[in-house]
């Protein structure tokens, strides 16, 4: 389950799924990260508005990043997927064809950072593209109204995250998304407090072989919003202090 868009038009269709939602809960949000826009460095593009004519892979068919990052691009250049050719691949056959020069653009959502691009840039020179600095993302009508439906955020992808061959002189903006582990309602409460309490208590371990995991915290995963949180997930919250009335 995503706030990436207001309807989550992909499930529109289905039967039932009105009541279908009902039955679900959060047990923690998180963040996506920033959505990385990649290219090589001699690829000849420099920022999003020179995808026209190229190959991008921007998500996977029918996927929620494949929609989320064609607004985005189209927000901030007025270009749509028929100013360039927008790839159907999965994430690892888009990786490879990355990796082959079979396509121009990488979109890769990931919080930093990601072992995916630490691949890439451990033997190549890579661009990422979006807006230089915060304020350009907030002064344009477009990408305000683009940032409008709940859970699309702002992302930013620090200077040299990435080490000596991520080549952009200073950090860069581009956009985020937030996301949820949920579990059927009708799951147990005791189960779901000690999966909930597993992973928590568990988490320094897990960030010391993850440490993209430490945007991963218990102030973001007990916020306020358009679901209601499982039993189980309250009553851990409530014990360590981080809930609030929702």
């Amino acid at each position: 389950y995503s706030w990436m868009t207001k309807g989550v038009k992909m499930y529109k269709k289905l039967r039932g799924v009105k009541d279908l939602a009902k039955n679900l809960r959060i047990v923690f949000w998180f963040p996506l990260g920033g959505y990385h826009y990649t290219v090589y460095e001699d690829s000849g593009i420099k920022t999003l508005a020179d995808l026209k004519g190229k190959k991008a892979f921007i998500g996977p068919p029918s996927g929620g990043q494949l929609v989320t990052g064609t607004a985005f691009i189209r927000a901030l250049t007025g270009l749509g997927p028929k100013d360039y050719k927008s790839v159907n691949l999965s994430f690892s056959s888009a990786l490879q064809a990355f990796q082959d020069r079979q396509i121009d653009l990488l979109t890769v959502g990931c919080l930093d950072p990601c072992a995916a691009l630490q691949q890439l840039t451990a033997t190549s020179k890579l661009r990422f593209l979006g807006v230089n600095t915060q304020p350009e993302l907030s002064a344009s009508p477009a990408l305000k109204k683009f940032f409008g439906p709940l859970g699309r955020t702002e992302g930013v992808i620090k200077k040299g995250v990435y080490g000596e061959n991520q080549v952009n002189e200073g950090d860069v903006w581009s956009n985020n998304a937030i996301l949820g582990v949920t579990a059927r309602a009708g799951l147990p409460e005791e189960t779901v407090y000690n999966m909930t309490k597993l992973f928590w208590t568990n988490l320094e371990g897990i960030r010391s072989s993850a440490p993209y995991m430490k945007a991963v915290t218990l102030e973001f995963a007990a916020q306020k919003a358009n679901m209601k949180f499982h039993p189980g997930a309250e009553k851990f919250y409530k014990e360590v202090g981080v809930w609030q009335p929702q």
